[in-house]
């Protein structure tokens, strides 16, 4: 499926927009121009923060697009979640009987006013099992938790929008063990932690949520490792004691997340390793990363090789966990960054191949700032520059390029960007 493109609806009963996208709002544009003024669009206000008070604004809303229409749904809600969604899908099919041969689409936007809890998961469940074939209902917002919508995951009728440039659906990914939390890890930036999408907002501490992200970035790990990493000045004593804390801390954080009140554990130990317990299911932006990036060097196929570059490059947003600065992060980071640069380059290079000069001078340009080191970098995007007729701005990038080697290692460019410099200043002549 392309970037945006609404995928054929007739077997989906609900329409996820992934929280996490950058574009939900395009969207609704595409729906719009789908469903036309068959599209009954709901936005949940700042006092809106119950399901009880939510049913009283959807029936209104619901009145004030759909002429004629009443729902007693509102006075069902002292009897509990279930006899008002029974109620409202109900009077929904009544109206839309009348409209068999038109399909309508309810669109509920800011959802996340409204906490996720056990009461609202039953009322989305009931509501949408009771719904008439011809209405679907989409659910935007900036934050979705998986439990309301688990099922309809599970059983293939419900749809997400907007993870086309990822690999997998991320918590809404059908799932073979669907009673499994669902963890999203995001390292490239600040980084910050769902569970079953509800954010991780207090660790208790640094320590416990550096030590989250030690334990998600290696997968395989000893106690040895993870002393001289974070405790290195403490007795072997010492250091079990802080660690086991530290570890505790971290289940309760995952724990407090999932509306079942388990206990889940990040690892597991086994053969002297601490490893990723198979109690969680986990999606980190790293791995994904890293896939993508070993995916286009490895293809054949130069159409998967710019979608995996592409994928890689979207993901790779900020650099790895920026406001760290102890050692092990210093040292991914660098890795990490080194890897996005190529990928930069890999992508110039594969749209240079197709005399796309402009799109390859934009990732040429891009990995400069990653690898000002790169003089062959330099020499692409002079090649670019003047492929595009810019013979000035080709000039000033070999300029730039003399000074930043005479100023960090006191030399000249190499013979080969200067008679490249030569033959375009006599272009210019």
């Amino acid at each position: 499926m392309y970037e945006h493109e609404i995928p054929n609806l007739s077997d989906k009963r609900v329409l996820i927009l992934y929280p996490r996208a950058q574009t939900r709002n395009v969207y609704l544009t595409g729906l719009l121009n789908q469903y036309g003024d068959n599209l009954i669009y709901t936005r949940l206000t700042e006092d809106v923060t119950t399901w009880e008070v939510w049913i009283d604004q959807l029936v209104d809303e619901l009145a004030a697009a759909l002429p004629g229409f009443k729902s007693n749904a509102a006075s069902q809600t002292k009897s509990g979640p279930t006899q008002a969604a029974q109620a409202l899908a109900e009077s929904l099919s009544s109206y839309l009987s009348n409209h068999k041969n038109s399909d309508y689409l309810l669109y509920i936007d800011e959802i996340d006013r409204i906490e996720q809890g056990k009461a609202f998961s039953q009322f989305v469940h009931d509501f949408v099992n009771g719904m008439p074939a011809n209405l679907k209902i989409a659910f935007n917002a900036r934050l979705l938790t998986l439990e309301p919508f688990a099922p309809f995951v599970q059983d293939g009728t419900a749809v997400v929008l907007g993870t086309e440039k990822r690999a997998t659906d991320l918590i809404f990914q059908p799932q073979s063990e669907p009673t499994k939390p669902q963890l999203e890890v995001y390292a490239f930036g600040q980084g910050h932690v769902l569970v079953n999408g509800r954010p991780i907002d207090s660790w208790d501490g640094a320590l416990p949520r550096q030590l989250f992200y030690y334990f998600t970035d290696n997968d395989r790990v000893t106690r040895a490792d993870i002393f001289e990493t974070f405790w290195p000045r403490l007795s072997r004593k010492e250091a079990t004691n802080v660690f086991h804390v530290t570890k505790r801390k971290i289940t309760e954080c995952i724990s407090n997340n999932v509306l079942d009140g388990g206990n889940y554990e990040l690892t597991s130990y086994a053969s002297g390793f601490y490893v990723p317990s198979d109690k969680l299911v986990r999606n980190y932006d790293v791995d994904e990363f890293e896939a993508a990036v070993n995916e286009a060097s490895t293809t054949l196929d130069e159409d998967k090789e710019a979608a995996a570059l592409r994928r890689a490059i979207d993901i790779y947003r900020f650099p790895f966990l920026q406001d760290y600065d102890m050692p092990w992060v210093q040292d991914r980071r660098e890795k990490l960054r080194l890897m996005y640069a190529d990928a930069l380059i890999d992508m110039g290079r594969w749209h240079k191949r197709r005399d796309e000069y402009g799109p390859a001078l934009g990732f040429y340009a891009r990995a400069l700032k990653e690898m000002p080191q790169r003089e062959d970098i330099y020499r692409d995007c002079m090649l670019m520059y003047w492929r595009l007729d810019r013979h000035d701005d080709a000039i000033m990038q070999y300029k730039l390029l003399a000074e930043h080697l005479d100023h960090t290692v006191g030399i000249s460019p190499s013979r080969d960007t200067t008679e490249l410099h030569d033959k375009i200043a006599a272009d210019v002549r």
